[in-house]
């Protein structure tokens, strides 16, 4: 999945649009929006740690309280 992809799954999972601005540039300011962090994890390494917060779009809004994969 690349940068593009990502954001977009987010932009879905969250129900937001962000600025292009914040998408592509400021080097990953935008992980830092409310209800964004959760995922920069993942955003960056393709690994989720659900115990610590961290997570992806496709188990955002599940339900699911994963605690290991």
């Amino acid at each position: 999945m690349n940068t593009k992809d990502k954001l977009a799954a987010i932009e879905r999972a969250e129900g937001v649009s962000l600025p292009m601005d914040m998408e592509l540039g400021g080097g990953g300011v935008w992980l830092n929006v409310k209800g964004i962090k959760k995922y920069a994890l993942w955003f960056a390494t393709n690994s989720i740690l659900p115990e610590a917060g961290q997570i992806n779009p496709d188990i955002a809004h599940s339900g699911l309280n994963v605690t290991s994969w």
